[in-house]
């Protein structure tokens, strides 16, 4: 018996608070956070395929915190629950997986041609050049691309032929080395230098996801003591995860911002389109989106773009202000050197600031001494979310 729509939506709906929820166990509430950023790019690659919107909603997603906080590690466990078919895992990002490569008569296709999603573990390793920085832009960006590639002129006619078939034409040889590629897939990668998306060309073709709050011990200790994400879901849940990523079926794209919302928020277009993909995804898992959702999720965005684009100076201010913090903690945080610290210590007059044997910087804001130890506003991931 076909399920009812409403039946359909509750399920997504339990899939995605079941998933987030274990990963917001195993990793505290960042945890919580890359799971429901990934989950929504599954949604948008499943809308993207299926659901014929105005423009590309398919999302890729950036993790963009401090090194040893488990980016590639949560990745992971998100690729496994997804299953080999829908994922590929990869180092850094490299010619030979965005070109393929031809030894022989064998044709290695590229990633993107393989899976839906490619995760690059290794991405802050990634030393792109020009030629392949365009290749990768217009892969993100367009799912149309020119490739060139050697010694494609040598494989023989036939052999093209069978590529092009097994592939259903999303590769299309050309003449000499190139070929036409047409993919879809989403792209997860992470990063703790931003000089890595220093690029705006290539920042703005990412969700760039910055923690809510500062991280802490906290989420080392639930990371190091609760049980796996896998442990924490049913059977039932994994499958049912795999089955509405595959699933053929058309839902609705047309969520745009109110008109008082563009004015209220000045949306570029390229946000706009960022809420409109995020809001199609929430409403493909079964959850809510209503206005009052999309205002938490436009004021989400603009932080999390804000701090992203921050310059050292600004990181550095942004972490001490009204919050004394070591140069220990600073490190740890923003991964800079401490001779690097020391110098934007001096350039943004931070003040000495002694806690018991422990000497700490902070810059006041003249309101008077407030230390938050739980490190930001608890409520504002799930205000968002």
């Amino acid at each position: 018996m076909q399920r009812s729509k409403t039946e359909s939506q509750q399920e997504r709906k339990e899939v995605y608070n079941n998933i987030v929820e274990a990963f917001g166990t195993k990793y505290s509430w960042l945890g919580a956070q890359a799971a429901r950023e990934m989950l929504m790019s599954v949604a948008s690659w499943n809308i993207q395929k299926h659901s014929n919107p105005p423009f590309r909603y398919r999302t890729h997603v950036m993790l963009a915190w401090e090194r040893g906080y488990l980016k590639s590690t949560m990745m992971r466990v998100m690729a496994d629950l997804m299953g080999d078919e829908m994922c590929s895992v990869i180092g850094k990002v490299s010619d030979a997986a965005m070109r393929g490569s031809v030894s022989g008569s064998s044709f290695t296709p590229p990633k993107p041609l393989k899976t839906p999603i490619v995760i690059s573990t290794e991405f802050g390793q990634t030393d792109f050049n020009d030629e392949l920085l365009n290749l990768f832009l217009n892969m993100l960006e367009e799912g149309h691309t020119n490739v060139a590639l050697n010694k494609i002129a040598s494989l023989p006619d036939n052999q093209k032929k069978n590529i092009e078939e097994r592939f259903d034409r999303r590769v299309q040889f050309g003449a000499n080395n190139e070929y036409d590629l047409m993919s879809d897939f989403v792209f997860w990668g992470a990063t703790y230098d931003p000089s890595k998306l220093a690029d705006d060309a290539l920042r703005s073709r990412f969700n760039v996801v910055t923690p809510v709050k500062p991280l802490n011990h906290k989420i080392t200790q639930a990371a190091d003591n609760n049980p796996s994400v896998k442990s924490q879901l049913s059977q039932d849940t994994v499958r049912n995860l795999r089955r509405f990523i595959r699933q053929e079926k058309e839902y609705p794209t047309d969520f745009r911002p109110s008109g008082k919302m563009y004015k209220e928020f000045n949306l570029i277009p390229r946000e706009s389109r960022d809420i409109q993909s995020y809001m199609s995804s929430r409403n493909w898992w079964g959850l809510d989106t209503n206005p009052d959702v999309m205002r938490r999720y436009i004021s989400y965005l603009k932080e999390s773009r804000r701090v992203s684009t921050m310059k050292p100076e600004e990181r550095v201010f942004d972490l001490i202000f009204d919050t004394p913090k070591t140069y220990e903690e600073l490190q740890e945080e923003t991964g800079m050197s401490k001779r690097d610290i020391y110098k934007i210590m001096q350039r943004i007059s931070a003040e000495k600031y002694n806690l018991g044997e422990q000497t700490q910087w902070v810059i006041w804001s003249g309101e008077g001494e407030s230390v938050d130890e739980e490190g930001g506003d608890s409520g504002f991931l799930d205000s968002y979310t």
